[in-house]
C-alpha cells in the first residue's frame, strides 16, 4: 500500500512542477513581448526625434546657403542660375523686394499668403520666407534682394518672387548689380 501512495504523490509533484514551468514559459514571454514592444516604441520615438532635429539643422543651414547664393549673385554684370537644397518638407520659397519692405507702410505687400501678410504688416524685417506643409516660415532678411526691376528703376508690379520646389531644391536666376542682386523664376 505504501507503494501506491508514493507513487500517487509522485505523480501529484510532477504535475505541480508541470504547471509552475508552463507560469514560468508564460511569464517569460509576456515579459519578452513587453521588451519587444516598449523597444519598438522607443525606437519610433528616437527616430522621430532625430527627423525633427535634422529638419531644424537643414533650416538654418538654408538660410546660410541662401545667404552665400546671394553673396555670390551680387557680383556686378554676374548672371547666375541658383539652386538650393530645400529644408524638409519646404514647397515654396519667397522672396520679397528689400525696397518694398521699407516701403510697406505706405504700400503694403500682398504675398497671398495670409502669415506673411500679417507678419509685413505688423512690421516683421524679413523678405525671405519658405513654405512648409502650408505654413510659412521665417528665412531671414537680405537688403540686396531685388524683384524684376532695376536697382534705379521704379517697385516691381509684383514685388516678391515665388520659387517652387521641384525635386526638393529651389532654383531661380540672379542678375548681379554691386550692391543689390535681382531675382527671377528660371522659365521651364
Amino acid at each position: 500500500m505504501t507503494s501506491t501512495v508514493s507513487g500517487r504523490n509522485k505523480c501529484r509533484r510532477r504535475s505541480t512542477t508541470h504547471r509552475a514551468g508552463q507560469i514560468n514559459q508564460v511569464f517569460i514571454l509576456i515579459v519578452a513581448v513587453i521588451v519587444i514592444v516598449a523597444t519598438i516604441a522607443l525606437g519610433v520615438r528616437l527616430l522621430g526625434f532625430f527627423q525633427n532635429t535634422s529638419c531644424g539643422v537643414a533650416d538654418a543651414g538654408f538660410q546660410e546657403d541662401l545667404s552665400q547664393a546671394l553673396d555670390g549673385g551680387s557680383v556686378y554684370g554676374s548672371r547666375d542660375e541658383i539652386t538650393l537644397f530645400a529644408p524638409c518638407d519646404a514647397q515654396e520659397l519667397i522672396l520679397i523686394d528689400s525696397q518694398a519692405m521699407s516701403l510697406q507702410a505706405t504700400t503694403p505687400v500682398r504675398t497671398g499668403d495670409q502669415t506673411i501678410d500679417a507678419a509685413l504688416a505688423a512690421g516683421v524685417r524679413t523678405n525671405a520666407f519658405v513654405i512648409i506643409d502650408g505654413v510659412a516660415q521665417e528665412v531671414g532678411y537680405d537688403e540686396r534682394i531685388i524683384v524684376q526691376r532695376s536697382p534705379t528703376g521704379g517697385l516691381a508690379t509684383v514685388p516678391y518672387l515665388k520659387v517652387p520646389s521641384r525635386n526638393g531644391r529651389f532654383t531661380f536666376l540672379t542678375e548681379g548689380f554691386g550692391r543689390f542682386v535681382r531675382v527671377d523664376r528660371v522659365d521651364s
